[in-house]
């Protein structure tokens, strides 16, 4: 699509097909662990604070990161990451057909580390915040002042920057790493 082989209908309907795959993927989450998620945070659906489960979901910027910073952040890890798998699939430099793979993984990997501090890694536009109103989290938290949360998912989210923001401290129990688990598990469908 970025080097010009989809037609414009083609690419539709695959961003269409990647949205509606991660409808379809976090809805399975969310069944899946719906008894840990609510056994988590009470029932109370939150984006923020220590029992948050929001993030399971989709991406929001981290406390004190200007709409500005989440931006570039986006906008340059997708770069790197895009100019990475274009130098690794590129017919040029003779890689092996089997270790693209293996240094495309290792791409991901790296700008996940390098960029997940300010907006987690929504390397992929399909997050979805679709199912968070089906979930049971307010639409006035998700949704605050603005429709365009339902857009890409680095830049909707800083709509409603500012408005609350997590708190510093972090359970430490069991079931938080597990969600956290279930986050990190969310991000590879």
């Amino acid at each position: 699509m970025c080097v010009g082989k989809f037609s414009p209908v083609k690419a539709l309907a695959y961003i269409l097909t990647q949205f509606l795959g991660g409808f379809v993927a976090a809805a399975l989450v969310y069944a899946v662990y719906y008894e840990a998620i609510t056994e988590f945070d009470a029932g109370q659906r939150t984006m923020y604070g220590v029992h948050a489960t929001a993030s399971i979901f989709s991406c929001f910027p981290a406390p004190g990161i200007s709409p500005e910073t989440c931006i570039v952040d986006q906008l340059v890890s997708t770069a790197i990451l895009l100019i990475a798998i274009s130098a690794v699939t590129d017919r040029n430099n003779e890689l092996p057909r089997g270790q693209q793979m293996t240094f495309i993984a290792l791409s991901v990997t790296a700008t996940m580390y390098a960029f997940g501090f300010n907006c987690g890694n929504p390397l992929n536009p399909a997050l979805n915040l679709f199912l968070l109103p089906g979930a049971g989290y307010q639409p006035g938290d998700l949704y605050r002042g603005s429709t365009c949360q339902y857009g890409y998912p680095a830049y909707s989210n800083l709509c409603r920057h500012g408005q609350e923001q997590r708190t510093a401290s972090r359970p430490t129990d069991d079931l938080y790493c597990f969600v956290r688990y279930c986050h990190d598990v969310r991000f590879w469908f």
